[in-house]
């Protein structure tokens, strides 16, 4: 008597055939990409978490407004976090993935001018922050 398989399984799988194994992500290049852009996003969020406070600090004196400034990057974080989800689900991943590290490196860019410039702007580093 033949021996009966299950109703929904591939007769290769049923026999045990070996399948191929899933490629390597490390080969993948829009996955590097990816991963590359994140770390690099990560690095300079966390450093500006931590200096832009200091700067404001080094160059007004004013504690205070050091203090804004880290309080405006956790409401930023915060507020991101909860829209964040919301709005993935409603505009296509490629766009965010793509537009929001280049308003990211956008302001940054307008910060590095600034104090270059050695103009310092609380309500700048207020928005700017992570």
């Amino acid at each position: 008597m033949p021996s009966q398989q299950p109703p929904n399984v591939p007769k290769a799988a049923a026999e045990g055939a070996d399948t191929a194994p899933a490629p390597s992500l490390w080969r993948n290049h829009d996955y590097m990409y990816w991963w590359a852009g994140t770390a690099f996003s990560l690095l300079g969020s966390y450093v500006s978490v931590m200096a832009f406070p200091l700067l404001v600090l080094f160059t007004t004196g004013s504690v205070f407004d050091a203090g804004v400034i880290a309080t405006a990057g956790r409401i930023g974080i915060l507020g991101t976090t909860l829209w964040g989800g919301a709005l993935a689900d409603r505009v296509t991943r490629k766009l965010i993935l793509v537009a929001v590290p280049l308003v990211q490196a956008t302001l940054m860019g307008v910060v590095a001018a600034s104090v270059y410039a050695g103009h310092v702007l609380i309500p700048l580093l207020t928005t700017a922050s992570p």
